[in-house]
């Protein structure tokens, strides 16, 4: 063989070589580009080949070709992969039960307001709306009144309705009413009393409010679980101060002495779960509100039986969130103070609690946004 055509030889071996090395390095690349993602998803799936893998060149014979050996984790991507577990953890709801019930509070504003664009045949559709989006199974309404409540109920048929007017104790004037999911719950005991010194009197005012504010509850019976609980609903008085503390005191008596279920000889001798249900024209730093709480203004004996402080289902989840009013005058408003809630005894577990404020179609349900909590039975 001549020189040159020894040279030519040379040359075409090395520019071989090249080619193949440079196939290798791209085949290597492509595979640590795919082989990581394949494993993780692997990972998530079924057992893991080997682990994840990474493509690498090594000579062989004075070429290159290309070799799989395992993927040593990085570090950092192993950090980082915890983090986001643990965030996903901390932001994943807490798991509900077959037993869970949900609860809603809502202040449907009375239909014969003159209400121009927000009047109540134009709304009436949002509010089921938004009822149904959440698919209460206790609904405490505030403001309702007799019509309302009946297209309420003609629209969502598997509700019972429990509660008077405020006016004379039959239909007149605006419930508190209690909306109950029939198949869900059985109605054990129910009755409504007013905030004033008579309260079984109907109609009756005292303490400073104009006009006749009430209280309608229920002890019912979860039909899943056989648990017995007591609801309150209430619409305290928007101006008198002395009102709404006086309502308060007589509240928790009433619930302290209803507690271990009244005259009901079935009941337990253990008290019975509480859920409080309310417009209380009041914010979270009101005294009336706090006596609900548990906080007291002035030492007073309780004779009849012993109290329990409620817990604010928001609070318990959000304790520090902010911009959570509920007054929202039918224009979305959210700076004001929470003056609607859904209060509970130490027997619930709150697995979720919102302020909806949710507008369908652009357009508010009511001027208070409603607020809804989910609990289980301890």
């Amino acid at each position: 063989m001549d020189l040159d055509k020894w040279s030519n030889a040379i040359a075409r071996r090395r520019l071989g070589a090249a080619v193949v090395l440079l196939a290798s390095l791209g085949l290597a690349v492509a595979w640590v580009a795919t082989a990581q993602p394949l494993a993780v998803a692997w990972g998530a799936t079924a057992q893991p080949l080997a682990g994840a893998w990474v493509a690498t060149a090594k000579p062989v014979a004075g070429a290159w070709v290309a070799t799989a050996q395992p993927l040593v984790p990085l570090p950092a991507v192993e950090a980082a992969e915890a983090a986001r577990a643990a965030r996903a953890e901390r932001s994943a709801p807490a798991a509900q039960t077959a037993d869970a019930l949900k609860v809603m509070s809502f202040n449907i504003r009375y239909g014969t307001a003159r209400d121009g664009d927000n009047a109540w045949p134009l709304r009436r559709g949002a509010v089921i709306e938004v009822i149904e989006a959440f698919g209460a199974e206790v609904l405490g309404l505030q403001e309702a009144l007799h019509f309302q409540i009946e297209e309420l109920v003609a629209a969502m048929p598997r509700y019972e309705r429990i509660g008077v007017g405020r006016d004379d104790g039959i239909e007149a004037g605006e419930y508190a009413a209690i909306l109950i999911d029939r198949s869900r719950l059985e109605v054990l005991a129910q009755g409504t009393f007013w905030f004033s010194d008579t309260p079984g009197v109907p109609g009756s005012a005292s303490w400073g409010n104009d006009i006749p504010r009430i209280c309608t509850w229920a002890r019912l019976r979860d039909r899943a679980s056989g648990h017995a609980f007591h609801v309150y609903n209430v619409h305290w008085d928007h101006i008198s101060q002395p009102s709404r503390e006086r309502s308060a005191e007589l509240l928790m008596r009433t619930i302290a002495r209803q507690a271990l279920g009244g005259e009901d000889p079935s009941a337990s001798d253990q008290p019975e779960p509480v859920i409080v249900t309310g417009d209380f024209n009041a914010g979270e730093t009101n005294p009336a509100f706090r006596r609900l709480l548990g906080e007291r203004s002035e030492a007073r004996e309780v004779v009849e039986a012993p109290e329990r402080a409620l817990l604010d289902t928001f609070r318990l989840l959000y304790p520090a969130a902010g911009d959570v009013g509920t007054f929202n005058g039918f224009e979305g408003v959210i700076t004001g103070e929470k003056i609607d809630a859904i209060l509970v005894s130490e027997e619930w577990e709150v697995v979720a609690a919102e302020i909806v404020r949710a507008a369908p179609e652009g357009r508010y349900p009511s001027d208070h946004f409603p607020v809804t909590a989910t609990l289980q039975f301890r």
